[in-house]
């Protein structure tokens, strides 16, 4: 059976962001579903659920993936604290995790950072737990 995913984008720090959807997470979500894994994607950049609320919604999914920038980099190890408390696998990717991977992985409870390109990326790490 295929692992299935739920993607994270957290939300900002930044106050004045544009309302721009999260097109990464939404893309790797597309091409995943192609290939029959069990995706949803989470804006809680739109939402702003408390960690109780991304825990219930995380209930039903084997791995969390984590998209983020440098002003979301305290919600999505916020975010990754409550997927491993929940034994998930968190994944993580896009621009502060691909620009930092070594660090990421040290100061957070991420399993692992994806860089580019992702779909690849994550295609091989699912290989690589996922495989018997």
């Amino acid at each position: 059976m295929k692992p299935s995913i739920l993607f994270i984008n957290p939300a900002s720090v930044c106050t004045d962001h544009l309302p721009i959807p999260p097109l990464g997470i939404l893309y790797l979500a597309a091409y995943l579903r192609q290939h029959f894994y069990k995706v949803g994607v989470l804006d809680n950049n739109y939402y702003k659920f408390k960690q109780d609320r991304l825990a219930r919604e995380m209930r039903d999914y084997d791995v969390i993936g984590i998209t983020g920038t440098t002003a979301q980099y305290k919600e999505a190890c916020e975010i990754a604290r409550t997927a491993k408390e929940n034994d998930k696998v968190v994944v993580a990717g896009g621009p502060h995790f691909s620009a930092t991977p070594t660090q990421s992985i040290y100061d957070s409870p991420l399993d692992y950072v994806v860089s580019h390109p992702s779909d690849l990326g994550i295609r091989i790490i699912w290989r690589n737990v996922y495989s018997n």
